[in-house]
């Protein structure tokens, strides 16, 4: 498997959301031979530490849960939120300019909005926030905390 990054991710989603439209299983095995391939080789679909990369094999995940039902992709979609949740940056975290995910002060704004609602990158590498995906990141944060919620 050359990569597990967002773009592998993003583009599995398309088989199980298909399949749960058409009402078929057509993609299953697909979908959970990589899947499993992709867990296998980063137990946190992150191998850059990117959350947004982890985020996009959980929404794959999450969408195969929905449209296959088996219970390993509902908790692979869980084991991203558990990863994830706590680099969203809350209001009062903007306000003070802290993330308890970050050792480096954050900016309280990015381009005049608040980056409240924005996402900390685990790793701290490269940008502060992943602003750039700022939106993506966004649906699929909601995404996963809904997948979080199914028992």
């Amino acid at each position: 498997m050359p990569t597990v990054g967002w773009g592998s991710g993003t583009t599995l989603t398309a088989l199980p959301y298909k399949d749960l439209i058409a009402s078929t299983r057509d993609n299953h095995d697909f979908v959970k031979k990589v899947l499993a391939a992709a867990k296998k080789h980063n137990k946190n679909f992150d191998p850059y530490g990117y959350n947004d990369d982890a985020m996009w094999w959980g929404t794959a995940a999450m969408y195969a849960h929905r449209a296959y039902g088996d219970a390993e992709f509902l908790q692979y979609a869980k084991d991203v939120w558990e990863r994830v949740h706590k680099s969203q940056v809350t209001s009062a975290q903007a306000k003070a300019g802290k993330s308890p995910v970050r050792a480096q002060k954050i900016k309280s704004t990015c381009g005049g909005d608040s980056v409240a609602g924005g996402m900390c990158k685990i790793n701290g590498l490269c940008h502060e926030y992943v602003t750039d995906d700022r939106f993506h990141t966004q649906r699929c944060f909601g995404d996963l905390r809904a997948a979080k919620r199914q028992t």
